[in-house]
């Protein structure tokens, strides 16, 4: 009997995967063919087959934020990931096309379908991100930053449990894989360039460091939020000791504390850095620009 009880597990899980191929091959039957209420169909049906899945709710967001995303036509040059126009008689750049802000009734459809999704299958990273990526998208720091910090929650709590796409495996320890996927989102509000995506590039790298400070990506994120928002180069080299401290050979960090050594006087402490560079360094361009350094240093005495 107890033997009968295995095979008919193992005979469900079969017949659950087949399942869930052949929902993904009618939904994407659905959404190449641009037929909304058919893809719709399919994932209801997919919901009631397997209730405690949360691969349907997944695909449902997914149809909802694609629903959601919309274009904008501008004037000016085109921007990174923009299309350029351009006058057909002078061919000059008339505008650009780029995407737009998404609908906001959709994507919190979206979002709220991800959170169903999240309270079946808490240890999966990859719906947590995904949250967080639409939420971002749509201009929603403030539900952004909370999703990060209950991801961070979980994944303190219960470090082995943690998951990816599918339920597959992280590619590397979760000590890493977290603080770098916060450093992602972090990235993003920085490349803005904006007062207000310094702040909020802050905001990421202060929740960084403080749930993972065994981790250098944190620490060099926050001493460049210090270094820009709060003009504080010595504030900014004691972020980046720290980091330094937890990983000796990164040389971006190297490169960044003899920056901010030099910036707030000292100098001695800089040039120790770069010299060191020179000795251990095996990358040809970090010794040369390790000396080119030491040269600046020298000539500006």
């Amino acid at each position: 009997m107890k033997l009968l009880r295995l095979v008919v597990s193992w005979m469900c899980l079969t017949v659950a995967a087949a399942d869930e191929a052949e929902f993904r091959q009618r939904i994407a039957k659905a959404k190449e063919a641009k037929d909304d209420k058919a893809w719709s169909d399919v994932i209801a049906e997919w919901k009631t087959a397997e209730p405690k899945s949360p691969e349907p709710l997944i695909a449902e967001a997914n149809r909802l934020f694609s629903k959601a995303s919309t274009i904008q036509i501008n004037a000016g040059k085109p921007k990174k990931g923009e299309i350029e126009l351009k006058d057909p008689k002078t061919g000059k750049t008339s505008g650009r096309i780029g995407p737009g802000e998404p609908d906001a009734k959709l994507t919190g459809e979206a979002v709220a379908a991800l959170k169903q999704a999240v309270e079946l299958a808490p240890d999966r990273l990859d719906i947590r991100c995904g949250m967080a990526h639409l939420c971002q998208e749509s201009g929603r720091f403030d539900e952004e930053l909370q999703i990060l910090k209950a991801m961070i929650k979980q994944a303190l709590a219960h470090p082995s449990d943690q998951r990816w796409i599918g339920g597959g495996a992280l590619d590397k320890p979760v000590e890493k894989f977290v603080p770098e996927k916060l450093h992602s989102y972090g990235l993003y509000y920085y490349n803005q360039e904006t007062t207000e995506g310094e702040k909020r590039f802050g905001a990421i790298a202060q929740i960084a460091t403080e749930n993972y400070p065994g981790d250098a990506v944190g620490w060099n994120d926050l001493a460049l939020f210090r270094y820009l928002s709060e003009k504080d180069p010595k504030g900014a080299a004691e972020c980046l000791e720290k980091a330094a401290a937890v990983d000796p050979s990164d040389n971006i960090v190297q490169f960044n504390l003899a920056k901010f050594y030099s910036e707030s006087g000292r100098q001695a402490k800089a040039k120790a850095i770069y010299e060191h560079i020179i000795k251990t360094s095996k990358s040809p361009k970090d010794v040369k620009s390790a000396k080119q350094k030491l040269k600046e240093g020298e000539e500006g005495k």
